[in-house]
């Protein structure tokens, strides 16, 4: 009797434009947005905090993924 081996699956693979209008582009909208309220309401409610709510938003921002020109994906 043969031995049966499991069936390898594979992800696919995303397309090379990004420029699909899916979950993946709203829920980068969603950090980038969200992210801005949350630093505000941080200021608004501790201002002695106020520098790390924000240093913490512009480090979000840096690990968005970005086209060539600095550019959102999405």
């Amino acid at each position: 009797m043969p031995s049966q081996q499991p069936e390898t699956l594979v992800a696919a693979e995303a397309p090379a434009n990004h420029s699909d209008s899916g979950g993946r582009c709203w829920a980068q909208a969603g950090r980038v947005v969200g992210g801005f309220w949350g630093a505000l309401a941080a200021t608004a409610i501790s201002p002695w905090a106020a520098g790390s709510a924000w240093i913490a938003y512009s480090g979000l921002l840096n690990n968005e993924p970005k086209d060539n020109d600095g550019n959102f994906l999405c």
